[in-house]
């Protein structure tokens, strides 16, 4: 898991082979969404406000499922 800088985002990892995101949020709660591809969380990861990207791109779009 990969530590990044947000509000409310914790800490985010992406396994290729399987193309599944997982994004642990600071309130609790580490959460998977499957079928990410790879260009997603290249441009998460390298988003200015990632919790705006998360919304905007990745929440309600993907299934997930909390790990």
């Amino acid at each position: 898991m990969k530590k990044v800088i947000s509000t409310h985002i914790d800490t985010i990892h992406y396994d290729a082979p399987t193309k599944t995101l997982y994004v642990a949020f600071k309130g609790g709660g580490t959460y998977k969404y499957q079928n990410v591809p790879q260009d997603t969380y290249n441009n998460l990861d390298s988003s200015q406000s990632k919790g705006k990207y998360f919304i905007d791109n990745i929440k309600n779009k993907f299934y997930n499922s909390k790990v």
